[in-house]
């Protein structure tokens, strides 16, 4: 695991949802619209376990995007009931897992083998396949010849810190940043928003001071990118939108534990209901 696992984390999470329906298209969603959910908490013993990005896809189904994966990368991880829960996800109508994977694929993957009864089959995204001289070179010859970048090639460029390179980190935090800075995207509002997640990567690597010149590399502001200042509470925005079906997600937790046999205090406890509510939903499936 890296250093900059905590930062990472945050890092993505932000982006993902910053860039909304255009970052699912990257992971390979066939998504028109975008809706995200609460962070989902299955409780596990005395701990709880967080789904890093909860969403439903254009009304029909649900998409789990996770960041690493515990249950995937951690060697030491055997208890198989944490499995178990990612079984029942998968087995889940119209639920599809991601494993947003940062770290190269030879780290990976082979805890699905430890047990002859784990369906647990997300899909994977590695980042490490990626090349950022070729993320680099393709962008600079767009820019070069005033041509606009496609959705993809703005992304992997946000993300390019974490594809295979062998860059000085802040060398190549300068170097995307200014081909950021004079990209062609059609799109302002989507620009803006690949401004802000730019952002939200340089503070893994550089601290407040040593940003500043780089910021100035990068506008970001709203009316230079031809967006009234009213709707770019782009944080604001993505916290609302976090939360809602934040109680019809913590009863689907709920029931999915109730199947498994969970006692209801730990249900209650774990997922931030009312027992009373648990009580009373263990009895509605009983019916």
């Amino acid at each position: 695991m890296t250093k900059d696992f905590a930062g990472q984390d945050d890092a993505y999470k932000y982006i993902i949802k910053t860039l909304n329906v255009r970052f699912f298209q990257r992971l390979g969603y066939d998504a028109q619209k975008v809706v995200f959910l609460n962070v989902e908490q299955i409780p596990i013993g005395p701990d709880q376990k967080f789904m890093d990005i909860l969403a439903r896809i254009d009304d029909e189904y649900k998409a789990n995007i996770e960041l690493q994966s515990t249950p995937v990368y951690d060697p030491k991880m055997l208890d198989f009931y944490k499995y178990r829960i990612y079984s029942q996800s998968e087995e889940f109508s119209g639920f599809k897992t991601t494993i947003l994977a940062t770290y190269p694929p030879t780290q990976g993957i082979v805890q699905k083998e430890m047990d002859d009864n784990l369906n647990f089959h997300p899909k994977f995204f590695y980042t490490k396949n990626l090349k950022a001289t070729e993320i680099i070179n393709k962008v600079k010859t767009k820019n070069d010849n005033n041509e606009p970048l496609s959705d993809a090639e703005a992304i992997d460029l946000i993300i390019a810190p974490d594809t295979d390179h062998e860059y000085d980190i802040k060398e190549l935090m300068k170097i995307t940043s200014n081909l950021l800075a004079n990209a062609v995207i059609p799109d302002a509002e989507f620009h803006f928003k690949l401004v802000k997640c730019q952002r939200k990567m340089l503070q893994r690597f550089f601290n407040k001071d040593e940003r500043k010149e780089i910021e100035k590399m990068i506008n970001f502001k709203a009316e230079d990118y031809g967006i009234e200042p009213n709707v770019t509470g782009i944080e604001e925005e993505i916290n609302l939108a976090y939360l809602d079906g934040q109680r019809e997600a913590k009863f689907e937790n709920a029931k999915k534990l109730i199947e498994l046999g969970v006692d209801e205090e730990i249900i209650a406890k774990g997922i931030g209901l009312d027992l009373e509510d648990v009580m009373k939903l263990k009895e509605e499936l009983n019916d």
